[in-house]
């Protein structure tokens, strides 16, 4: 059995597709690559993991990853328990 990683998912799902191995990815990772061969299976019981996000005080971002910060920080506030 082989475990690895991978970052480019459409290169794992052609190997899926061949009968080369299984892939477990977030759900709506493949909204864009439909195939009849391959099936979704959700984790059960359902899995969650906790992250942070770490960024140097006072640092200029590019407009992108400021939004991209915004947004997380707005998330966050109503996952707040």
């Amino acid at each position: 059995m082989c475990i690895d990683n991978y970052n480019i998912l459409s290169n794992t799902v052609l190997l899926v597709e061949e009968g080369l191995g299984v892939a477990v990815c977030l759900n709506g990772a493949l909204a864009i690559h439909h195939s009849p061969q391959l099936r979704f299976v959700p984790l059960v019981p359902e899995r969650s993991i906790r992250g942070v996000l770490i960024w140097k005080k006072n640092h200029v971002f590019n407009p992108a990853i400021s939004l991209f910060v915004q947004m997380v920080q707005r998330y966050g506030e109503s996952e707040r328990y």
